[in-house]
């Protein structure tokens, strides 16, 4: 499945374009952010999982085998939107699009607006993911990262800069790492958007 999810990435990316050129259609274009499946999120607490390779799954793997948690993620917000939600989101800007309420070549940046922090989600993690973890400083839990070997074991080794980059945010006084998405025009043509809570609420 993973494979394939990542096949249709790519062919769509070279069949779109091509079909346009013949025959012109209505299209807008869709930013996603992180998307977190209810049935096997990090607050979910059946055998479901995420595509291991990227960095939150791999964060996870790594927390549980080393028994440390880290207290923060860079210090933004956790603006992931549930599969379902994000599903009913773009259909209603299509719907929008497809009766000519909006202008062409639109771009719609899709994001929680009410984000959550990382500090609020931990208990439920531990509980759900990793439980007998112990809570560490990022920066603490990246040092520690920093003298391991073993990538089986611990894929975050794999992305170790990307990790030592997010501790660096979170010593920024007025900076979280994070690009700001403007959501305001996906809000306008999304109801289910303007209704979101946060992660684990």
């Amino acid at each position: 499945m993973r494979a394939a999810c990542g096949w249709n990435q790519s062919a769509a990316g070279d069949f779109v374009p091509v079909v346009y050129l013949h025959r012109p259609f209505a299209s807008f274009l869709v930013e996603v952010g992180a998307i977190d499946d209810a049935v096997s999120g990090p607050l979910a607490s059946d055998d479901g999982a995420w595509n291991t390779t990227e960095w939150f799954p791999s964060l996870m793997k790594t927390s549980n085998a080393l028994q440390v948690l880290p207290g923060s993620l860079g210090g933004g917000p956790i603006d992931w939107i549930l599969v379902d939600t994000m599903a009913a989101m773009i259909h209603q800007i299509s719907q929008q699009h497809r009766g000519g309420e909006m202008s062409e070549e639109q771009v719609f940046n899709l994001a929680n607006p009410n984000g959550a922090q990382w500090s609020s989600l931990i208990p439920k993690v531990l509980e759900a993911r990793a439980p007998g973890n112990m809570v560490v400083p990022l920066a603490q839990w990246v040092q520690r990262l920093a003298t391991e070997v073993d990538v089986e074991r611990l894929p975050a080794l794999k992305i170790l800069e990307f990790f030592l980059g997010m501790a660096t945010d979170t010593q920024l006084p007025s900076s979280d790492g994070r690009v700001k998405l403007e959501i305001g025009l996906a809000a306008k043509y999304s109801k289910a958007m303007t209704v979101l809570e946060a992660i684990g609420s």
